[in-house]
């Protein structure tokens, strides 16, 4: 699958991204949570 941006084609097949945690569902105003990779809540993107 190619993706256009400025005129540019990127093949975003190619994209490797670490893994190191998930998103998860939650309970709450914000349904959702970043879990790390020891499945707690990453701080920072919580607050």
């Amino acid at each position: 699958m190619c993706r256009c941006f400025n005129d540019v084609q990127r093949d975003i097949r190619s994209i490797r991204l670490p893994l190191w945690g998930r998103v998860d569902q939650a309970e709450g105003l914000v349904p959702w949570l970043v879990l790390d990779e020891s499945g707690l809540p990453a701080e920072p993107i919580r607050r």
